[in-house]
């Protein structure tokens, strides 16, 4: 798998961790960097994020000045491949880390992401349930 992760460099994976996960996925190949335009060029996915996530919310301001050159928009989309779609995990800030021009295109399958999402969450929650003695019979028998 070839992942690229674009950012600033305060916001990037600490080297250790980086090392510890290709010791357990030989086959990642993975960079780091600020340059969006590097690695948006062969993406064949782009994904965001909120830029602040709860219990973050003292560094909302600081992330909003941070994260503004790496808001996923007309202009990014421009500078990846046609066939480039775009994830994002919701609840979206729309107008912060997506625009409506984006995430309501065809280039996203966001809505179909979660929806994807929801049934596994679904399963997930039947197997933990049959696990602990709280569920019987499975329901995807």
């Amino acid at each position: 798998m070839r992942f690229r992760l674009a950012g600033p460099v305060k916001y990037h994976i600490e080297p250790k961790l980086v090392e510890s996960i290709r010791a357990h996925f030989g086959q990642l190949d993975f960079e780091q960097g600020t340059d969006i335009r590097t690695h948006v060029r062969d993406a064949d996915f782009l994904y965001t994020d909120v830029w602040t996530s709860m219990g973050q919310e003292a560094e909302a301001h600081a992330r909003s000045v941070d994260f503004v050159p790496y808001q996923i928009n007309g202009a990014m989309m421009k500078l990846a491949p046609s066939h480039c779609k775009v994830l994002h995990c919701l609840p979206a800030r729309r107008g912060l880390e997506i625009t409506d021009e984006v995430i309501d295109s065809p280039s996203s399958i966001v809505f179909p992401q979660a929806a994807n999402r929801m049934h596994l969450q679904k399963s997930l929650l039947v197997w933990l349930g049959m696990q602990n003695g709280f569920v019987q019979n499975s329901p995807l028998d």
